[in-house]
């Protein structure tokens, strides 16, 4: 018994190996002890958790190289297998595991790891561990050479895990079951077998990866065994290309497993061995290849009878081109697409596939139209704009820092985004519920000289009408009919934007597997977020609904529980808030619950969420006959129960999300800091705050507005008569909104200023760049103010950073004292002297002429932006931007054009890439070219290496990468410039949009960005008799860099000699 006691338990033995590991001089002595005592431990295996230290323990001994340490052990565990140590309860589990340490070290070893599986099957109790022990079983059997006995057992465990429910445990027995019948499938030279179990692997293993995330060492093993299967079917076709290609993903990952697992990991050597592996088959495969008689020329046409296509295919930019002006021709006839986005082609080229030799030296030229897809293109989606504040928050989702190893930081800044987008929705409706429930219904009906002056429209539920709809209750009934509609149009437009533009699936193929060392914008799923988005939708209408019914239930309820109502209606309103409280933990769970893939087409619905809208219209039908059941003695007095604890608790919330985004952003920053991202990782919670502080004051805006009119209509009253108003905190707004003024004021006048020494700076640049030139002092400013105008937009993002500040600041400043006073600034500011109290008033009034003037410069401004899209600075660039990406955070943002345009440009390239054998030549400016980036990462990466791309005014490094260093960071870039066969991108100092990518150049090849002169000419000229204009961000096309840069990518696409086409069903 004393041995038992003293004897060191798991953990000691695991520290001094671990110590070992690291270094420790001192723990190799300890651990030798350690070891030599594992044989006197009388419990040493007694449980599973026992084996599976027992496993990692001789992982670490391996690692130390400590060969006789692990001999040891190894004959310890086998005394045990032997004595039948172990109790009868955990025999299976424990044999499992000891079997598997044993397979691991092979040799003499197997035999004894067969013996522990048998008696860990005759000790099985259920499926899942008949299915365990079947598969040891299978890999016993072929680390045997038993092929014939490793494939009946993996078939028997195949059966089993199959009827297993859906969980990790299944699918990794799935995994090693499939694995084993797919080597045996080699083995037999099966290669029909084979290709189908290769195929059902890479499914395997992708979800296994999803399930595990890029870094987890099962993530890595599923990684390799995809590689693995991929490998050998190339093998099969003796594709070598790709054969090299999977390779290098093999030489990687066995680098990453050594790091990750260390060099001596069973798991690392097993990446070793399929390396080796794979490089002697690609060895003999060259060398079979390259024997005469497979050199010999094969029967094929000549090349002047077979010549290569080109395509080239243009994609304008978010302003909009028609395809008469891409192709330089009236005459064009749409080949493919429909009225929102479409191909055209010359009408002489519509059958250029049939006519091959008539574009041996010039490309097909092909226009790819998407100007309907772009937002606010025309004037009846002007109101479209309104929903910005919903866009900007989506986009925060999109603005997170990149940060290798964080995976749970990142997942909390998106359910930080998630949930301040959902009180964005709750914003809203109480918003709306504030202006028709409390002040109009609840108030304005309920008071006497009010609701005299609105008799036209409010007369019927006035309080003094002694109508049916007189009662309290059943006016907040009629009250709650408008928000509710605000929440049914919201749903309908999402749901239309669905229907219309998103639901377009990209052509499916296998994922790169070495897609996790770049952008997400590489995953085959990421433009198909129909399942988060339906999810979303519902949840974010369920929550409106709930607030709705929330504030309809109580008031009734507050008045059943204080002045004696009836019992039954008082357990009715318990029980309603209850449901209610209910439904919510249900909306934030839905939020919280990231539960989709890109890593795949997630072609899932959550359809138990899908029906929490319906469950929660329900109950607001429910509330609404509680709240109407007759209460004769009910009066409304003072404001909605409820009402302002909602709008403040919606204040507090949003705040408290930005400030929790900061503290993640910079985490995320810090640990993983690259170059050019804007902010430091505050881009997230500056658009968080933007977007919350929009809605809030137009919120405030209109409500303080509605109440100032109803209670003007009923002045001629005594005071006694004025209804009570808005909750105190919307007039603490109003008077923080001259200030905010001010701020914004004196930013611009910032920019305005920084615009004018830049240009003056630039001014003897100018000059330089247009050497021998007669100077003209009035023509160089014109292009010094260009240039600095261009300049400009980098110091944007910190302008707005510093104004969404202040707009923090100042509403705690408005929260503080509205909690501290409870009452309006006049009133709070009633002790003090007369012109402070003056002042609050003043500041409210001024605020209120703000707010309606500043709604009407917005929508002013949208309506200039739909009619004249290249006029619309900054609002028309936010908007391009924000509906570029899918809605990961607010399903109720304007539409993502992208789902539409992405699959479409990705389905042409693969198609012609497939069915001509020919290469693309990509011409896309502005916008344009960063849906030809993605479009090109969605391509699978043999076709990759057929593109060239031709971007002009693009946005990708200098707008994309810095705001999302995620998706379009340094590496991304870079790795697209490796990816493809060739890009070129042309920028201007004048252009406030475009500019250059940094990529290419030193070991990369050559220079990616070439710069333009704007304008062509300083003044007139042989060459330009005219005066040439400063373009900035457009017509590129008119340059003759442009026609340069072209003709020498069309001759390099034409010269190559005829290649072989790929199949159909090839990737």
């Amino acid at each position: 018994m004393t041995e038992q006691t003293t004897a060191p338990g798991w953990a000691e033995r695991i520290g001094a190996a671990e110590r070992a590991v690291r270094g420790d001089p001192r723990a190799p002595q300890l651990l030798g002890t350690y070891v030599n005592g594992l044989a006197d431990d009388l419990a040493l295996l007694n449980t599973s958790d026992d084996a599976q230290h027992f496993a990692y323990f001789v992982t670490l001994l391996r690692e130390l190289d400590l060969a006789g340490a692990v001999g040891s052990a190894l004959a310890v565990a086998e005394s045990w297998i032997e004595d039948g140590r172990v109790p009868a309860v955990h025999r299976c589990a424990v044999h499992n595991r000891l079997a598997t340490v044993l397979i691991d070290a092979g040799g003499e070893h197997l035999d004894e790891a067969l013996a522990a599986l048998e008696t860990a099957l005759d000790a099985a109790d259920t499926p899942a561990e008949h299915a365990r022990t079947y598969t040891n079983l299978a890999l016993c059997a072929a680390e045997q050479g038993k092929w014939p006995i490793a494939q009946a057992r993996a078939g028997q465990a195949e059966a089993l895990s199959r009827s297993l429910p859906e969980t990790g445990q299944r699918l990794e027995l799935l995994l090693r079951a499939v694995t084993v019948l797919f080597l045996a499938a080699r083995r037999e030279e099966d290669a029909h077998r084979a290709r189908e179990l290769a195929r059902e692997l890479e499914v395997l293993c992708q979800h296994q990866m999803d399930r595990w995330g890029d870094d987890h060492p099962l993530a890595l093993e599923a990684l390799v065994l995809m590689a693995s299967a991929r490998y050998e079917t190339a093998a099969l076709d003796d594709d070598l290309e790709s054969m090299e290609r999977l390779t290098d993903v093999l030489e990687r990952a066995s680098q990453r497993s050594a790091t990750t697992l260390g060099i001596r990991h069973p798991r690392a050597k097993a990446v070793r061995t399929a390396l080796t592996r794979a490089h002697e088959t690609t060895r003999q495969t060259r060398a079979a290849l390259l024997t005469p008689a497979a050199t010999a020329p094969r029967p094929q046409p000549a090349p002047d009878q077979q010549p290569l296509l080109v395509l080239e295919l243009l994609v304008h930019g978010i302003d909009g081109a028609t395809p008469e002006q891409m192709l330089g021709d009236p005459r064009v006839v749409r080949v493919g697409g429909d009225d929102v986005a479409a191909l055209h082609r010359k009408a002489e080229d519509t059958d250029a596939e049939q006519r091959p030799e008539d574009y041996r030296d010039h490309p097909v030229p092909e226009a790819y139209t998407w100007a309907r897809l772009a937002p606010g293109t025309s004037p009846g989606r002007v109101l479209q704009y309104l929903l910005l504040p919903f866009m900007v928050v989506n986009l925060a989702h999109w603005m997170r820092p990149p940060a290798r190893g964080l995976r749970r930081t990142s997942r909390l800044h998106g359910l930080l985004v998630r949930l301040a987008a959902l009180s964005l929705t709750v914003m809203v409706v109480t918003a709306v519920c504030e202006l028709s429930m409390d002040l109009a219904a609840w108030q304005c009906a309920g008071s006497v000289a009010c609701a005299r002056g609105q008799r036209f429209w409010m007369g019927f539920m006035a309080a003094d009408s002694g109508g049916w709809w007189a009662q309290p209750g059943r006016r907040l009934a009629v009250g709650s009919l408008p928000p509710c509609v605000c929440i049914a149009l919201l749903w309908r437009l999402s749901r239309q934007n669905w229907n219309a533009y998103e639901s377009q699936r990209p052509p499916a193929h296998p994922p790169a597997p070495e897609f996790s060392d770049r952008t997400p914008l590489a995953k085959p799923g990421f433009w198909y977020q129909r399942r988060l988005v339906h999810r979303l939708t519902a949840v974010h209408t369920t929550a409106g609904l709930l607030t709705v019914a929330w504030l309809l239930v109580n008031a009734p309820a507050h008045f059943d529980r204080q002045h004696g109502g009836s019992a039954a209606l008082e357990t009715l309103g318990w029980l309603f808030s209850a449901l209610i409280l209910a439904g919510g933990l249900q909306v934030v769970w839905g939020v919280c619950r990231r539960g989709t893939s890109e890593n795949r087409l997630d072609m899932e619905l959550d359809h138990g969420l899908a029906r929490s809208p319906r469950n929660a219209a329900a109950l607001f039908v429910l509330c609404l006959g509680y709240a109407m059941w007759s209460r004769p003695s009910w009066q409304s007095t003072g404001r909605l129960p409820g009402s302002d604890t909602m709008y403040s608790g919606v204040l507090v919330a949003q705040g408290l999300a930005v400030v929790a985004l900061v503290v993640v952003g910079k985490v995320l920053f810090r640990r993983g800091p690259v170059p050019n991202v804007l902010l430091r990782g505050l881009a997230p919670a500056t658009a968080v705050m933007l977007a919350c502080s929009l809605y809030s004051m137009l919120a405030a805006g209109a409500v303080q507005g509605l109440a100032d009119w109803l209670d003007n209509r009923s002045s001629s009253g005594p005071p006694a008569d004025a209804i009570p108003g808005p909750p105190p905190l919307v007039t603490w707004q109003m008077s923080a909104i001259p200030v905010l003024l001010a701020v914004l004021l004196a930013l611009a006048g910032s920019v305005y200023v920084r615009i004018h020494k830049l240009a003056q700076a630039l001014s003897a640049h100018v000059f330089a760049d247009f050497p021998g030139e007669p100077k003209n002092a009035r023509r160089t400013y014109q292009i010094a103010i260009a240039q600095a105008r261009a300049r400009v937009t980098d110091t944007i993002p910190t302008l707005l950073s510093a104004f969404a500040l202040v707009v923090l600041l100042l509403t705690t400043a408005s929260l503080t004292g509205a909690l501290l006073t409870a009452a309006p600034p006049g009133h709070a500011a009633a002790g003090l002297p007369r012109p402070v109290a003056e002042l609050s008033q003043t500041l409210k009034a001024i605020g209120s002429w703000l707010i309606a003037a500043g709604a009407v410069v917005f929508l002013n401004s949208s309506r200039q932006a739909a009619r004249a899209p290249s006029s619309r600075s900054l609002l028309g660039i936010a908007w391009d931007v924000g509906t570029f990406w899918p809605r990961a955070a607010h399903p109720f943002a304007r539409l993502c054009y992208s789902e539409r345009a992405v699959p479409d440009l990705t389905w042409r390239m693969t198609t012609w890439c497939r069915q001509t054998g020919g290469r693309v030549l990509i011409s896309a400016h502005s916008q344009g070219s960063v849906l030809a980036a993605a479009a090109i990462w969605q391509l699978p990466f043999a076709d990759r290496k057929r593109v060239q791309l031709l971007t002009y005014g693009s946005p990708l490094e200098r707008l994309y990468g810095r705001l999302f260093p995620s998706y379009f960071g340094h590496e991304a870039l870079h790795a697209l410039h490796r990816e493809v066969d060739t890009w070129r991108n042309l920028c201007r100092l004048t252009d406030p949009i475009g500019g250059p990518v940094h990529v290419g150049g030193g070991g990369e090849g050559p220079e990616v960005d070439r710069l333009l002169k704007d304008p062509l000419s300083f003044g007139r000229s042989a060459a330009y008799p005219l005066s040439t204009p400063i373009r900035g961000h457009n017509n590129y096309q008119a340059d003759p860099a442009f026609a340069e840069e072209r003709q020498r990518m069309v001759a390099r696409t034409v010269s190559p000699p005829t290649i072989a086409r790929p199949s159909l069903d090839g990737a």
